[in-house]
C-alpha cells in the first residue's frame, strides 16, 4: 500500500486561509485542523466544487463551526484542493514548475 504524503509542511494546510471570508453567517466558534479521516467524506472544496471522495486514511483539512441554534457543522477539504489553493494564492511555488 502506497504511503500517503503531503507536498508541503502540515502547518501550511491549516494556516492556508482557505476558509477566510468564506461564511456570510454568524458562528460562535471555529476549529480547523489537518486530520487523517476515519471514514469516507465528500470534499466540500469551493471554486470548482470538488466533490471528490476523501477515503479512510487520507489527509484532509476539517473546518468545524458552531452555529447558534444549529450546533456544530463540519466541512472536509481534500489535500489536492488545499495544495491547489496554496499554489494559486502564491503561498508556495508549484512543485510542477520546478521540474
Amino acid at each position: 500500500m502506497k504511503k500517503k504524503t503531503l507536498k508541503y509542511p502540515k502547518e501550511l494546510y491549516v494556516d492556508s486561509g482557505y476558509f477566510d471570508g468564506d461564511m456570510d453567517c454568524e458562528y460562535i466558534d471555529e476549529i480547523q485542523k489537518l486530520v487523517k479521516v476515519r471514514k469516507q467524506h465528500e470534499c466540500c472544496g469551493y471554486g470548482k466544487v470538488c466533490k471528490k471522495k476523501i477515503n479512510l486514511g487520507d489527509y484532509a483539512v476539517v473546518d468545524k463551526a458552531l452555529f447558534p441554534g444549529e450546533g456544530w457543522k463540519s466541512c472536509y477539504i481534500c489535500v489536492p484542493c488545499i495544495e491547489e489553493f496554496l499554489e494559486e494564492s502564491g503561498q508556495v511555488e508549484s512543485q510542477e514548475s520546478e521540474i
